[in-house]
């Protein structure tokens, strides 16, 4: 039913005008409202159809049109039979397209085969009969369409004289069409089926408020339009694709207590991992399974935060699958990070620990025990009554006996630990951050180099030749706190940042003003973790956004001038390969296991959420 609108004639009659006057001052003026036609070819323009000439547009096409016909072959021509006989001979080859340009579904997956996914059973995708195309003039890949079909194959597009006047297919079957059916027929697309081939279209009413209406604005303006919001289409198929490509769980393992920390052990291809926890007791009570935000739990001065340091190995597991088993389990003060040292110091495997207590723990491996995998060796000598966030060895890329330790606390400032043969030495301390420096690395490359991230949304640099007295490097340009810092030790000259923004940024050290690149990931951005081999290869532990593994390209150097962003060196891309989001929390502890076990199947990686204290395996593909 058509509404029309009275507003214009109400406020005419609310300034003395009456029906049948003419519009103006005298009231000699127009006594009809003007009415809109939509032109077709046979009406011309106006609601009296009586500005349409004859134009020579229209002569062209006809004239074109009338000479557009091939003159018939003769089946008794000797050149013809040649190549009828030759197509007969033919190895078919041309079936693989006809699924791709003839009748085929939009997006239709195409397999590894090269060939496309058959979307019906009337034979389109059947070998394909080459003396046809002779016959037909080589312009045939398959059955005759009728104008029904081809009219239902353009969705209401055609390219006839006269068609946009008259496209009501699509346009009819979009406009005003809800959201259900939009979705319903981006997945019959997805699926490889036609749409009279999917199930009936749920319709909803939609109830919306003027404001609620506003806000869809975007789908709405499907009536005008005729076409869907880009931005929904690639949001729709993204979510399916990634839906798809996401890995299953191979084993999972649950810690009871919050988990926010895994590591992989890196020496002699062992798999085996630990699982760092974090859970806040209350004085006298039993653990409190209902956690509070940071804020409170860093003034609590009634809470003790408990901790447990898991040791596990992997092992086969029923139907191609693994297992999770626990070799050790160690009560500690609630742990925030863990870190291997990955070049042993002495002839031992080290671990670092960063405590609620405001200290670093290190463990020394053996593996000769089959109880008591990991012993204490020192505890670090700080004084400091904030918590210890963060942790990292000097050691990553060259062997040293005393390696150094960066740790970060809760209260903005960074310590360089030295390690001893027995002891955790502090042997500089300094406010670093404004608020809680939640991360701390080396450059692995040039070790008198640390970074830090905090919650002052500030990503700094600090040279330890030049003293600690003031950062060399003091970027603004994360948007929030910045709790996520890794240097890829495979590519120089490359670090990896991110933030509660949700963003993933890439630097280049040699020119700091700005990033080489930028990636969002939906979530923010608590764990970094560069592959053990593959140097494109980066593990992101996104919070509420799960986890993900980016393909960071990088082209050769870019010239400044051209640079993507300015300052930028290294040219780089940044892309999703894949991602993990069946944890059920926060997403936070991530690493790839530091060998593969497995080429063919996939890279194994651990990670672990936070509420729901889980722990997943599974593998990023091939």
């Amino acid at each position: 039913m058509t509404v029309v609108s009275t507003f214009a004639e109400q406020q005419l009659v609310k300034y003395g005008w009456k029906k049948g006057d003419g519009l103006g001052k005298d009231g000699d003026g127009i006594k009809r409202a003007i009415t809109v036609s939509r032109r077709t070819d046979n009406r011309g323009i106006g609601s009296d159809a009586n500005q349409w000439n004859s134009n020579w547009w229209d002569h062209l096409y006809n004239k074109a049109a009338t000479t557009a016909n091939a003159p018939a072959i003769s089946a008794e021509d000797a050149v013809y039979q040649e190549k009828l006989a030759q197509a007969a001979q033919e190895k078919d080859t041309l079936s693989e397209y006809q699924g791709m340009f003839v009748r085929s579904a939009t997006d239709t997956p195409i397999a590894q085969s090269g060939t496309s996914t058959p979307v019906s059973s009337n034979g389109w995708g059947a070998p394909v009969d080459r003396t046809k195309l002779v016959r037909d003039g080589n312009v045939h890949l398959g059955a005759h369409l009728t104008d029904a079909e081809l009219f239902a194959a353009c969705e209401g597009r055609t390219a006839r004289k006269g068609a946009r006047a008259e496209q009501s297919g699509k346009l009819a079957r979009v406009a005003g069409m809800p959201r259900p059916e939009v979705a319903a027929r981006i997945e019959a697309a997805l699926s490889g089926r036609l749409p009279e081939q999917t199930e009936e279209f749920v319709t909803a009413k939609r109830k919306r408020s003027k404001d609620e209406e506003t806000k869809g604005r975007g789908y709405t303006e499907l009536k005008l339009s005729g076409y869907l919001p880009v931005a929904f289409v690639f949001a729709s198929l993204s979510a399916r694709l990634l839906a798809a490509m996401e890995p299953p769980s191979l084993a999972s393992f649950d810690p009871v207590y919050c988990a926010d920390s895994l590591e992989f052990c890196p020496f002699d291809a062992k798999q085996r991992f630990l699982v760092g926890t974090y859970q806040l007791l209350k004085t006298g009570n039993a653990a409190d399974q209902g956690a509070t935000d940071d804020n409170q739990e860093l003034t609590s001065a009634d809470a003790q935060r408990v901790g447990r340091i898991y040791v596990c190995d992997v092992a086969a597991g029923e139907s191609s699958g693994l297992a999770i088993v626990e070799r050790q389990r160690i009560e500690t003060s609630a742990i925030f990070d863990i870190k291997w040292s990955y070049n042993l110091v002495s002839g031992r495997e080290l671990v670092g620990v960063a405590c609620a207590d405001g200290r670093v723990h290190v463990y020394a491996a053996d593996d000769s025990s089959k109880d008591s995998y990991l012993s204490l060796l020192g505890v670090s000598n700080s004084e400091s009554t904030s918590m210890c966030c963060s942790l990292d060895w000097s050691n990553r890329l060259a062997e040293s006996s005393s390696p150094e330790i960066v740790a970060s606390q809760s209260d903005g400032t960074l310590q360089i630990l030295k390690l001893g043969d027995s002891c955790v030495e502090t042997i500089h301390e300094w406010h670093a951050h404004d608020a809680e420096a939640w991360i701390s690395s080396f450059d692995y490359w040039n070790t008198s180099t640390v970074y830090s991230g905090g919650d002052d949304a500030r990503f700094k640099g600090w040279d330890l030749r030049m003293g600690i007295g003031s950062a060399v490097l003091n970027s603004r340009r994360h948007q929030a706190g910045v709790c996520s810092i890794q240097s890829n030790f495979h590519r120089q000259f490359m670090v990896a940042t991110g933030s509660y923004d949700e963003t993933v940024m890439i630097w280049d050290t040699r020119n700091m003003r700005a990033p080489t690149a930028e990636f969002n990931v939906g979530g923010g951005v608590w764990r970094l973790k560069w592959h053990p081999e593959e140097p494109t290869q980066l593990l992101v532990g996104a919070m509420y956004g799960g986890f993900h593994v980016l393909d960071v390209a990088v082209g050769g150097l870019r010239p400044l001038e051209r640079a993507p962003l300015p300052g930028a060196g290294y040219a780089v891309a940044v892309g999703r390969q894949v991602s993990f989001m069946k944890h059920e929390s926060i997403a936070y502890g991530a690493d790839w296991c530091q060998a593969s076990d497995d080429p063919e199947a996939g890279w194994l990686v651990g990670t672990c959420s936070f509420y729901d204290h889980s722990v997943h395996l599974w593998r990023r593909p091939k």
